[in-house]
């Protein structure tokens, strides 16, 4: 006869038929000593991550005197887990629970330990922003992402369609027109990717501004752009309709070559962006200059001043007039301020005045006649 699943303590064996009963003498079950001594435990716990049953917990004894001869899991249910030795891995968030085994086969709980899950990557869009490039000048930008969830620290990759890497931060600036993906990448692996699509617009580009240029002679002429555009191309075209422009300049400025007067064009460039193109007359001789013999200074608005079509295009000519007596009355250097018919603000007598321009060059210097009547 067989007794299991006794507890500890005294047990008597009763023998009786139809007639008469007789007790064995006493059995005494006792307690078997605990054989298990771990000492103390650290544990390296793995939450769940990426969405997936990937935790882990790992137990290290330490300094154990009696170690457990083997272990067992079980969940927060009870149930009994598939593990080895005191690694249990491919775990969701929970409570699990490690048992040691003497060699009697006893178990004693040694922990229990509480695992959790970290939230999976997510992106929010709510602020997104998409720039689009401008004329191909790589002014394109995406804007305003926010990410939230994963194991700190993230880290941002931006890579275009040709496998390119083109940032390493949240937001993405200066970028030209196409596709472009953000893979975040988190401290535990986890990955999440986004693409977005970057255009390309245009711009009207305004038309340069110029001044027509005069020559004494055949030579060299520097034909200048007025206010440059930091940032801009200029292109110089011999004609109109040209599809390829004679030279390019960042500054503005074009040396040429004439042997006769003509007209060349300039077109401002920005990105692949072109304005209207402006065009310039370049002059051989003093044919272009226009000058008027006579001045009516009477403040009525008409022919107050004395006008020299296209002085302006000789800045260093030296303009003189004179009175009939040789007495100097007006002198200008590049004639920016026009003579009024006055000397130190007091109008001069009605008369014949006589001027010199001395343009400083081949030109030589003009002269002439010039009238004032009020």
């Amino acid at each position: 006869m067989r007794l299991q699943g006794a507890k500890p303590g005294k047990y008597y064996l009763l023998a009786s038929n139809s007639t008469c009963s007789k007790a064995t003498t006493t059995i005494t079950i006792e307690q078997q000593p605990n054989l298990i001594n771990i000492g103390g435990t650290t544990k390296v716990i793995t939450n769940a991550s990426c969405g997936l049953n990937n935790g882990s917990i790992q137990v290290v004894l330490q300094n154990p005197v009696n170690p457990p001869v083997s272990y067992k899991w079980t969940d927060q249910d009870g149930k009994t887990l598939n593990a080895i030795g005191l690694l249990l891995t491919d775990l969701s968030e929970g409570t699990y629970n490690i048992f040691g085994i003497d060699a009697n086969t006893c178990e004693i709980l040694l922990a229990s330990y509480q695992l959790e899950r970290t939230p999976v990557l997510r992106i929010e869009q709510a602020s997104l922003a998409l720039i689009a490039d401008k004329c191909n000048r790589q002014v394109g930008s995406i804007m305003g992402l926010k990410v939230s969830g994963g194991t700190l620290p993230l880290s941002y990759k931006w890579i275009n369609e040709l496998g390119e890497t083109k940032g390493t931060s949240l937001d993405l600036q200066n970028i030209d027109e196409g596709s472009y993906t953000l893979e975040i990448t988190d401290a535990m692996g986890c990955r999440l990717t986004t693409s977005h699509d970057i255009a390309n617009t245009s711009e009207a580009i305004e038309r340069p501004i110029l001044s027509n240029v005069q020559l004494c002679g055949p030579g060299k002429v520097n034909i200048s752009v007025n206010d440059v555009v930091k940032g801009s191309t200029y292109q110089l075209y011999n004609d109109e309709e040209a599809s390829t422009p004679l030279a390019s300049s960042q500054s503005g400025n074009f040396t040429v070559a004439v042997d006769q007067s003509r007209s060349y064009y300039v077109s401002q460039l920005i990105g692949n962006c072109e304005s209207p193109r402006t065009m310039v007359k370049v002059t051989i001789g003093l044919s272009a200059l226009s000058i008027s013999n006579a001045i009516s200074p009477n403040n009525d608005q008409i022919n107050d001043n004395w006008q020299i079509k296209s002085i302006d295009q000789y800045p260093k000519a030296m303009v003189q007039i004179f009175n009939r007596m040789g007495t100097r009355v007006f002198e200008s250097v590049g004639y920016k301020t026009p003579f009024d018919g006055t000397i130190n603000g007091n109008p001069l007598p009605n008369g014949v005045y006589y001027y010199f321009i001395d343009f400083g060059s081949d030109c030589g210097i003009i002269k002439g006649s010039l009238t004032i009547i009020r």
